[in-house]
């Protein structure tokens, strides 16, 4: 797996608590990998949620024009 150093700053109480752990480096990427994954939910949920209101409104439309071919049987 390719690597890339990084020096990050965090705050005090973090960082002594960090410093109490085998892996760092494990733990930091394991907690990043599952926020950004979180992050994309967030995103992707967004777009759907916009996606469904758009269709919404156009089923809407529809639903009204054919409400209006019915009424003329």
């Amino acid at each position: 797996m390719n690597t890339l150093r990084l020096n990050i700053t965090v705050p005090l109480e973090l960082g002594r608590e960090l410093k109490k752990l085998k892996n760092v480096s494990g733990f930091i990427a394991e907690a990043v990998r599952e926020k950004l994954s979180r992050k994309r939910q967030v995103s992707h949920r967004k777009v759907l949620a916009k996606a469904y209101r758009q269709s919404a409104v156009q089923e809407s439309r529809l639903n009204k024009e054919w409400d209006a071919t019915i009424q003329d049987s």
